[in-house]
C-alpha cells in the first residue's frame, strides 16, 4: 500500500434496516441509507460518505476507512434507491472488505487555508484580483456615482 496506508484490521459487516432507508435521502452521498446504517451501527463514526465507488468513514482512533462500495451494495440499495426511492429497497446485509485505512492529520485553520491556497494556486484556479477588477465583476456592489437620478 501507499505510505502511510494499511489494510485496516477489521472488515465491517453493514446492516441496512428499514429505519435507515426510512430518514436517508436520495442522490445524497453524506445522508443514505448505507451512510445512516454505519452511524447506527458505529456512533464514533465521523464524516462517512457514500458513492458507486467507495465508503469512507473517520473513527476515534484517528484513522481514516476506505472501502471498495461491494457490487451488492450499489446493486440492491444505492441505484434501486436513487431511481425509485426507499420503496423500492429491502434491508441487506453485506461486507466491508479490500479496503485501506491512512492516519486522520488533524491542522489547525490556518494550515488547512494555505494547503488550499496552495492547491488552487499549483492548479491555476487562484488569480490576484484588484479591487476595482473584483468590484466591477460583482453586481452587487454600487456606488453612489452609480445610482439612478432622482
Amino acid at each position: 500500500m501507499g505510505a502511510n496506508r494499511e489494510e485496516p484490521s477489521f472488515q465491517p459487516i453493514i446492516n441496512v434496516t428499514e429505519g435507515d432507508m426510512q430518514y436517508a435521502l436520495r442522490h445524497d452521498r453524506y445522508n443514505c441509507a448505507i451512510v445512516r446504517a454505519i452511524q447506527r451501527q458505529y456512533p464514533e463514526a465521523n464524516r462517512v460518505r457514500v458513492d458507486t465507488e467507495m465508503i469512507s468513514f473517520s473513527l476515534d482512533d484517528d484513522r481514516r476507512y476506505m472501502f471498495p462500495t461491494p457490487q451488492p451494495a450499489i446493486d440492491k440499495i444505492i441505484k434501486p434507491f436513487d431511481k425509485e426511492g426507499p420503496e423500492a429497497v429491502k434491508p441487506v446485509k453485506f461486507k466491508l472488505s479490500h479496503g485501506y485505512s491512512r492516519p486522520v492529520e488533524h491542522a489547525d485553520s490556518e494550515t488547512r487555508k494555505a494547503r488550499k491556497f496552495a492547491m488552487r494556486a499549483s492548479k491555476g484556479e487562484h488569480r490576484e484580483r484588484t479591487v476595482a477588477d473584483h468590484n466591477q465583476g460583482c453586481a452587487r456592489y454600487r456606488f453612489a456615482e452609480d445610482a439612478p437620478e432622482e
